[in-house]
């Protein structure tokens, strides 16, 4: 079976090897052909290679369509197919209405105790809250009408449900930046960012002690910092070692489409590594048997909880090597950070208690050197080459803080912080089939307009950037398919969505030719390849004709809005990565006063809305919203993956394999706990009690729309991948992923998209929510349109940018050496916890200076209690019990305990405790609670 049928939609050009010196993308240099003035053939050209790729993609959904018909395909199904209960998108519609944004806004203030509401009159208190109280009604009549015609809409049959998912993956009138994967360019040698190695057993101490080293590609001996691939079958010219893992860079460079290899994310060493004799090599306590009843040895790892592991209560007492894994992996990831990172020679012996020693110094130095070094490092950073967001029109930086200056950059990383946060990658623009992108080699100094196939020739266009800019074309011939690090969706198109109900008949026509096309034999192995294609042009021609009916009228906006932003002098075509790049390109060509609105308008040439939903936003400065309340919006998954440093954890892997790290590797996990979170690997949970459903409870519905821009882009993502980018299922010893579960795999994010479509549309169908949303569109603060792009405040721990672990839970997590059930419950505790916190300050991120606003006297006589709880309780009962769970289950009662402060009017830990025969204070009874 050809892979193409479930790799659909094939969207990706890509190029060959050959390049130009000046650019960022290689490709052969190859003649070009005049077609004419631009102004003359651009938007006819444009429509032209338009088409060509629909008809492609059209291709590939009756591919799929008749491939999904063959008996063992037949009874396939998906309980998320049939599920209509589509619910979670509360906090969306929460982020971004104007009522909704007022409140935020009153709630941080409120917070900080500003004098705004200090002389508040009693009168003048209730004016407030019966506005609050009106606003949420109106919210709620809001959600509540788009549930109800969410339900009221009509179920299809599966076979013509299947296809409207196909075609509305296509994207038609999609409009997205495709980020590409990129190695750091030779002459700019400050892009040496850290990145941590995946780990391997070297050797054993005589003591048991494991010493753990970075991973190497078998094939280019590189350090493997993301996702690798195992060859399974040797070839007889290999010895039966060689090539055993491979780094993804060499898997497509030499193996991309080669049998017997098998991918393997990013994982934690620790459970292929510690054997059963090691495991009782490693422990010397004596509380803890070695061998059971019958005298045979036991395995010791990973650690039982409830095992009397000796744990040390204080620095310099003995501790069971085992409980000290953790660290052990901590210090060898660190230590391979600083091998693969610099050029320089290393201090080897250089521990991650001795950077933190340097950090309180270089700290301490940094605080004395006064204003002249704030003002140059503010020069430099204007100076930014590549800053993720330029304006549009010059394509200057603007307000871009250094890196180093980020708060959310852990100590033992500033010294690798670069001015670059987006440097190392390429984005291109695509409209539905249609690629657009500068910075390729020998482009005629401009862009390239491309279809999106990348395993045969297509036609290509280049814009030159002349006085009077040429149009040129050139027949481009295959290549290897591009790699991207992630997508950003920023148009959802109407086509298929059920937004226009005058598009119906169109619609339903397309799809009933499509199924009646797929039930034709054009897959017959007796024709030869010229008569399968003649008969799929026959089959596909009148279905190109009514989508050119469909969307001729919006087609020709797009098209037309693009063009005139080409053909403007004051656009710049020619890539530079000091003044133009490809990001600052893609926002010049993408007109906001068209695009940029949450929900289309009707469209004054139109007189129908242009698309379903935008997620564009205005170039802004590299900036860090403020989190005050659990009703401001922090950034979403995609977001922290481009625009933060992101640690150098993003170098490697694209977003999709990263999110997994969080589980396989930092969690030490070894799979992913839920349900979804194969292919959309994050905890849906929302914190500060937002919503009830926790994930693994959740269906596919609230679980993407947790993160609306994120899963939408993810979606995109996924369908750029083939099947060998996926482990195979945990079920059988197959080395790449069956048919079945391909099949089940393609259904699940398309059945994923068809959850945000449906919530989506009915959202862009509501007067309320258009009314209550236009503000962003209009307001004045670029910043506040990345509102869109958010997702909930998550629960799942350690996953904001500004509640990384520090130290060695940056590197691991503490549960790492537990069993996999004591490993989830630990998990699950802090989520928990993090479910029950009232807001965000409340929310606690593990070092001392991480509390995200100004404690009152209560919560600090809290935090101190925990502190003090933490060095003293019953460490051998709970070996893994650290700072953070300890202070996070106590946050999690300060909603009872507040009351009991104001009473008490306590002032410390000490002033708690009594005097000698009065009662004891709350606090002694809340720490004996927890720790006797």
């Amino acid at each position: 079976m050809r892979n193409r049928r479930f790799s659909f939609p094939v969207r990706i050009s890509s190029k060959s090897v050959d390049s130009g010196s000046g650019d960022i993308t290689k490709a052969k240099n190859l003649p070009w052909n005049l077609v004419g003035n631009a102004k003359d053939h651009l938007f006819d050209e444009l429509e032209r290679l338009y088409w060509t790729g629909v008809k492609q993609e059209l291709e590939s959904v009756l591919w799929t369509l008749r491939a999904w018909q063959a008996p063992q395909y037949e009874k396939t199904r998906l309980e998320d197919e049939s599920d209509n209960f589509v619910h979670g998108f509360d906090t969306f519609i929460d982020q971004v209405s104007e009522a909704s944004r007022a409140f935020a806004d009153e709630a941080a203030k409120w917070k900080e105790g500003e004098s705004e509401f200090a002389g508040e009159s009693y009168l003048e208190a209730l004016q407030r809250s019966a506005r609050v109280m009106a606003s949420d009604q109106k919210s709620m009549q809001v959600k509540a009408a788009i549930r109800q015609a969410i339900e009221s809409r009509t179920n299809e049959r599966n076979d013509r449900r299947r296809t409207r998912m196909l075609l509305q993956a296509v994207g038609f009138l999609d409009i997205e930046k495709l980020v590409e994967h990129r190695p750091p360019l030779d002459e700019l040698s400050f892009w040496k960012r850290p990145a941590i190695p995946q780990l391997k057993l070297d050797s054993v101490t005589k003591s048991g002690v494991p010493i753990l080293t970075p991973m190497r590609c078998s094939s280019c001996s590189s350090v493997v910092r993301g996702s690798m691939y195992r060859q399974t079958l040797i070839r007889q010219d290999q010895t039966q070692k060689s090539a055993e893992i491979i780094c993804e860079d060499c898997y497509r460079e030499k193996f991309l489409g080669t049998a017997g290899f098998v991918k393997i994310y990013k994982h934690c060493v620790l459970r292929e590594a510690i054997s059963p004799q090691i495991s009782r090599q490693v422990c010397l306590c004596e509380d803890v048997p070695h061998r059971d009843m019958e005298g045979r040895p036991l395995s010791l790892f990973p650690v039982n909880k409830k095992a009397r592991h000796l744990k040390a209560p204080g620095p310099g007492l003995v501790e069971c090597g085992l409980l000290k894994l953790p660290e052990i992996v901590a210090e060898a990831k660190y230590d391979g950070m600083q091998t693969i990172t610099s050029r320089k020679k290393q201090n080897k012996n250089k521990r991650l208690a001795d950077e933190r020693k340097e950090h309180d110094e270089h700290e301490a130095l940094e605080s004395k050197k006064g204003q002249k070094q704030q003002q140059q490092r503010k020069i430099v950073t204007q100076k930014s080459q590549t800053a993720p967001d330029r304006t549009a029109e010059t394509g200057t930086a603007v307000a871009v803080a250094e890196a180093e200056a980020d708060e959310d950059v852990p100590f033992f990383l500033k010294r690798y912080t670069e001015n670059y946060p987006f440097g190392n990658v390429h984005m291109a623009l695509r409209l539905g089939p249609l690629v657009l992108e500068n910075g390729v080699a020998h482009l005629r100094s401009g862009l390239v307009f491309h279809s999106p196939r990348f395993n045969e020739a297509t036609r290509s266009l280049a814009l030159s950037e002349d006085n009077t800019r040429q149009l040129w074309s050139q027949l481009r011939p295959s290549g290897r398919p591009k790699r991207f690090k992630s997508v950003m969706k920023q148009v959802i198109g109407s086509p298929f969505t059920g937004l226009d109900p005058e598009d119906a008949t169109l619609e339903n026509r397309i799809i009933d030719s499509l199924i009646s096309a797929s039930h034709i034999g054009f897959d017959d192995p007796g024709l030869s390849l010229r008569d399968r294609q003649k008969w799929m042009n026959k089959l596909i021609t009148p279905i190109v004709e009514d989508l050119k009916a469909l969307l001729g009228s919006r087609l020709f906006v797009y098209i037309q809005s693009i063009a005139s932003r080409l053909l403007n002098s004051q656009t710049r075509l020619r890539w530079d990565p000091a003044s133009n790049n490809c990001q600052n390109f893609c926002d010049s060509i993408l007109d906001l006063d068209t695009f940029g609105s949450l929900v289309a308008d009707k469209h004054e040439k139109l007189q129908t809305p242009l698309y379903l939903m935008s997620f564009a936003c205005r170039p802004a400065g590299y900036n860090k919203p403020k989190i005050k309340t659990k009703f401001d919006v922090p950034q979403g998954l995609t977001e922290e993956y481009l625009l933060r440093f992101r640690y150098g954890r993003h170098d490697d892997a694209d977003i999709i394999d990263t999110l997994q790290e969080y589980w396989h590797d930092w969690g030490a996990f070894g799979k992913h706990l839920y349900k979804y979170q194969d292919l959309f690997p994050w905890d849906c949970t929302e914190a500060f009690g937002r919503y009830p459903v926790t994930c693994g409870d959740c269906n596919l519905a609230k679980h993407v729309w947790a993160f609306p821009f994120d899963s939408w882009s993810i979606i995109t993502l996924h369908l750029t991948r083939d099947r060998s980018n996926y482990p195979p299922s945990d079920t059988g010893n197959a080395a790449i992923m069956s048919d079945a579960d391909w099949m089940k795999n393609r259904l699940l994010v398309l059945t994923a998209q068809e959850k945000l479509i449906t919530a989506a549309t009915e959202m862009a169908k509501n007067p309320s929510f258009q009314d209550s949303t236009a503000w962003l569109h209009t307001q004045p603060e670029p910043s506040l349109d990345r509102l869109k792009l958010g997702g909930i405040h998550r629960a799942q721990p350690f996953s904001h940018y500004y509640d990384q672990g520090q130290y060695h839970h940056y590197f691991t997590a503490s549960w790492a050496h537990l069993k996999l059930e004591d490993q989830i419950a630990e998990y699950e505790l802090l989520r928990d916890g993090r479910v029950k916190m009232p807001d965000v300050g409340y929310a606690y991120s593990g070092d001392d200076d991480e509390v995200d606003r100004p404690m009152g006297g209560g919560e600090m006589l809290l935090l101190q209690t925990a502190r003090r709880a933490a060095e003293t309780a019953d460490v051998q009962q709970e070996p893994a019990v650290g700072m953070e769970m300890v202070v996070t289950v106590v946050m999690a009662e300060m909603a009872m305990v507040e009351e009991m402060v104001a009473e008490e009017d306590v002032e410390d830990v000490e002033g708690a405790e009594g005097a000698e025969g009065e009662e004891p204070s709350m606090f002694i009874v809340l720490y004996n609670l927890f720790y006797s």
